[in-house]
């Protein structure tokens, strides 16, 4: 019992370090630090145990996993993607109940930590003369920017996930892709009953400079074209990864590279571009859990935790879903539930997929549920909406997409 104890305060004195809004890389550090001395370990092993989480093989490849992620998001919003993708769906699909949630869908697929005024922006553009309030407006922009978090390979939190389980992240991803599709549909059901009966369906002839074909099936042609091309990227990372089986470094390098030789005339920003994705605050938490991970290994704490798990009555599926989803919504953090409750539960997730999947369902419904999620945060103040008002679709959609994962975990499991 003690050694969980001892692990509880350190989770508790990180929640609380993180809700005095200080630097979530250097907590981390500090719990690990903390970590070995409440388990007893020598300064030297201490030591040992920071420096090997530092430059060990699986650390130096997640940061160079999340550089070229956040590379790939900077050069896509610079050289006009997503404004291409936007236009194009207008001039595509004339239903706005349908187009105005593709975009933050689209967007989605790009992780980057200004997402929120990305999609934010185009919401409220494809949702002029709609009568939408603001709460609805939010949950749109919100919710639909997240399917691709439970399973595409070039999320922080899958990226992280796969590093600190030694799991393959293309496992990961053809395991939990069903949650991506709940969030989906439970999306589309709560937009069905609270759109507005009435609705203006009329698009703009321009949008952000870009020319919106709509009159001829030739025109819709090119904007299908048009709409191809800006997907291309995302679909060309898809590929490589999932169905060519290249290490996500190797796809986002190369598909960067593409993207860059494709622009006519040879852009000037490269420089930029590519600083872009060297994030010190970023890199130092990614380093930080796994220094975590390390010291929780050779600190003996995940022996005593195994010990006691197995002597105690605790259901191990209550521990799988509780511990990340208070993580998660305490933190609001994708990355705080993986890189703290994930290490802690690797007893009871056996490198079991669906063990992960499940605790990744519960910790991740805890983020989306956070009020201290910054994407919620940035995203309600943008529209101006009442907090109350959004949890009332929030609520009930995160509650399925729970229910989705408990449903997957007793067909796989019985």
């Amino acid at each position: 019992m003690l050694p969980l104890i001892k692990l509880l305060i350190v989770v508790f004195i990180f929640i609380f370090l993180v809700s005095r809004k200080l630097n979530i890389g250097l907590i981390m550090l500090f719990s690990s630090l903390l970590m070995g001395i409440f388990f007893l370990m020598s300064p030297m092993n201490i030591l040992k145990s920071f420096a090997t989480g530092t430059f060990n093989l699986d650390t130096l490849k997640l940061l160079a996993t999340v550089y070229f992620t956040l590379t790939f998001g900077h050069f896509l919003k610079e050289f006009g993607y997503f404004n291409k993708m936007k236009v194009s769906l207008e001039g595509l699909i004339h239903n706005r109940n349908i187009t105005i949630a593709i975009p933050p869908i689209i967007v989605g697929f790009i992780p980057m930590p200004a997402g929120a005024m990305l999609s934010a922006p185009m919401v409220e553009e494809a949702g002029k003369g709609m009568n939408l309030s603001p709460e609805l407006k939010t949950y749109i922009s919100y919710w639909f920017r997240h399917p691709w978090e439970y399973c595409w390979p070039v999320y922080l939190g899958m990226i992280l996930a796969s590093s600190v389980l030694s799991m393959p992240v293309r496992t990961l991803s053809l395991n939990q892709y069903p949650l991506s599709i709940a969030i989906i549909v439970v999306g589309i059901v709560v937009c069905y009953i609270m759109f507005p009966k009435e609705t203006d369906t009329k698009h703009g002839e321009k949008q952000m400079g870009t020319k919106i074909y709509t009159d001829t099936k030739t025109k819709k042609s090119r904007n299908l074209g048009i709409f191809f091309l800006s997907i291309l990227p995302i679909l060309l990372v898809f590929v490589f990864v999932v169905v060519a089986k290249l290490d996500v470094i190797i796809a986002l390098a190369i598909t960067v590279i593409m993207i860059i030789f494709l622009q006519k005339p040879f852009p000037k920003n490269i420089l930029p571009g590519l600083k872009s994705g060297l994030s010190l605050d970023i890199s130092l938490l990614l380093v930080a859990v796994m220094i975590f991970k390390k010291v929780l290994e050779n600190s003996g704490a995940l022996t005593s935790i195994t010990q006691f798990l197995g002597s105690s009555n605790a259901s191990s599926l209550v521990l799988l879903a509780f511990i990340p989803f208070i993580v998660g919504f305490l933190t609001g953090v994708t990355t705080a539930f993986v890189g703290i409750a994930f290490p802690m539960l690797m007893p009871l997730l056996h490198n079991n997929p669906t063990y992960v999947m499940f605790a990744y369902a519960f910790g991740f419904a805890g983020v989306l549920l956070s009020p201290v999620h910054l994407c919620l945060a940035i995203t309600k103040e943008y529209f101006k909406a009442n907090l109350w008002g959004v949890y009332k679709m929030l609520i009930p959609s995160t509650a399925f997409v729970m229910f989705v994962a408990i449903v997957m975990m007793m067909i796989k499991s019985g």
